[in-house]
């Protein structure tokens, strides 16, 4: 029996020849060629990435939305 290749190997050995990266931030990114390859891409990206990682990328997200100055969520909602 013909054993099936994993997609996302191949979408993991093709990500070195898209990523790029800028010296202020390092960004990676992926020119998918179907909407799948993209899911598929996303997926390993996030996998791949430590708790740290997820951190970081969460908090200059919130910087880049809210500005360096935005109120505390927990402030808003009342005391359990």
């Amino acid at each position: 029996m013909k054993e099936k290749k994993n997609p996302l190997l191949n979408v993991k050995k093709n990500q070195q020849k898209n990523e790029h990266f800028s010296r202020k931030t390092d960004r990676s990114f992926n020119k998918a060629m179907n909407f799948s390859e993209a899911e598929r891409w996303d997926i390993l990206q996030q996998i791949s990435m430590t708790p740290e990682q997820r951190q970081r990328a969460a908090k200059e997200l919130k910087q880049r939305v809210f500005g360096k100055h935005a109120p505390d969520i927990r402030a808003s909602h009342p005391n359990r």
